[in-house]
């Protein structure tokens, strides 16, 4: 399948129009209402009367139907949202509960999808990376990273330029898979429903949060960073307070933009907000470069006939990512040596490296991703350092010098070379030559 081909099939009106479709009859957490589980003492049936049931469970609606799905199987065991869902209904009754019409779900299917791997690591990773984009390593690298957080339980934090896409490869599984999402302006309720409903969440703009806002969510996010099976409830957002969720089938990724781009002296950036101990235990990449690529070229095609004439192409990456699920497990056939960076970033980035061993076909080649890898958390703890030496250096230059030194640094797109060209001017080396130390500040 060509570049131009691919980038359509990953549009997301294309997604959206097979997920409309392919998902016609299913309800999923996305339905769920923000109330979570409710209890109505007695709902009414259609003919007005009373049925004695004491409802537990929740409120899911789509398309304007509202649904009841208990919260208990036949046998009247406890099921989880995530044990259930999604689900078709297949036998319910229409009844009323305070003026509102529901349908009573009596019988249901859980809808599970083909593990089948029809297309393999390789191509699975280059088909959801090939949408064009300036820097392809980069991209695939976080294809990868957001990968292997479906597959299994792992926590990233990501930097870039605006433009670089960080969310749209979740955004593009949940379309496909379920379970993935972004959300904005993450507060401790969104993260406690996202727990308990999502496989994968990828948080947008953690930066620009108070201090008074990131103290709940600091000890959110460490409880989940560190691994911990589970952690108890702290609001009456979907649900009580003081219940139990369940961590351990939950991953998180955090996406905000570069330190520069963040020009409001009041905003914090998130490792000045962060508590050393989430910082220890999220992986920091910087990525940079754009797509480079027309969307709005899906007005060229007609929608529905494409997701019809590609169906099989859109399945076969759900079916192999479902494989995965349950088959990315066990030794890395390569060798590699994490040594150098922080030992709590380990385990996250060993989860990467399984779909990054997976997808190379020889050591050679897996020695060139995890040089990537490293060389991107490299230029993050670079980046951290570049306003405070660009403020040292503005004081021992002219307006002018400055200006026509910032225009020129401005070019370069990796804050390694930023610092490097920052020492240079500061040593009066020569720029080929220097090379900066001391940034792995792990």
């Amino acid at each position: 399948m060509n570049a131009e081909k691919n980038s359509l099939l990953l549009h997301t009106d294309t997604l959206a129009e097979f997920n409309e479709q392919y998902f016609a009859k299913v309800l999923n957490v996305e339905h769920i209402t923000s109330d979570g589980a409710v209890n109505f003492p007695k709902v009414k049936s259609t003919s007005g009367e009373d049925m004695q049931i004491n409802f537990f469970g929740w409120v899911v609606v789509k398309n304007g139907v509202s649904w009841l799905i208990p919260n208990t199987d036949e046998e009247g065991s406890p099921v989880k949202i995530k044990d259930i869902f999604p689900l078709v209904p297949q036998k319910w009754d229409e009844v009323g509960y305070q003026s509102k019409a529901y349908r009573f779900v009596d019988k249901y299917s859980v809808v599970r999808y083909k593990s089948e791997n029809r297309l393999g690591m390789r191509k699975l990773v280059d088909t959801l990376a090939s949408t064009p984009h300036t820097n392809p390593a980069h991209h695939k690298l976080l294809v990868m990273a957001i990968l292997s957080q479906v597959f299994t339980r792992a926590y990233y934090r990501f930097s870039s330029p605006p433009g670089f896409g960080k969310d749209s490869i979740v955004d593009t599984l949940g379309l496909l898979v379920g379970g993935c999402a972004t959300i904005e302006n993450p507060s401790v309720p969104k993260l406690e429903r996202e727990a308990n409903v999502r496989t994968l969440s990828g948080l947008n703009e953690v930066v620009g949060l108070t201090r008074s806002q990131w103290v709940d969510i600091g000890k959110f996010m460490l409880a989940a960073c560190a691994y911990k099976p589970s952690i108890t409830k702290r609001t009456r957002a979907f649900g009580g307070v003081g219940e139990t969720i369940n961590l351990r089938t939950f991953s998180m990724s955090l996406f905000y933009n570069d330190i520069n781009c963040y020009t409001d002296p009041k905003i914090i950036y998130f490792d000045q907000l962060a508590e050393g101990g989430i910082r220890d235990r999220l992986p920091a990449m910087r990525l940079y470069g754009a797509f480079d690529y027309d969307f709005n070229s899906i007005n060229n095609i007609d929608v529905k006939a494409f997701v019809k004439d590609n169906w099989d192409d859109l399945l076969n990456i759900i079916y192999t990512v479902t494989y995965y699920k349950g088959h990315i497990f066990g030794k890395i056939p390569y060798t590699y040596d994490l040594k150098d960076l922080p030992q709590r970033w380990q385990r996250s980035l060993g989860v990467l490296l399984r779909v990054v061993g997976e997808y190379c076909e020889n050591q050679q080649e897996f020695d060139e991703w995890v040089k990537v890898l490293k060389d991107s958390m490299a230029d993050y703890n670079a980046m951290l350092e570049y306003p405070k030496m660009m403020e040292v250096l503005s004081e021992t230059m002219t307006e002018k010098d400055y200006n026509i030194f910032s225009e020129k640094i401005i070019k370069e797109e990796c804050f390694i070379n930023k610092v490097n060209l920052i020492i240079a001017k500061m040593t009066n080396k020569d720029e080929e030559t220097v090379k900066s130390k001391n940034l792995n500040l792990w």
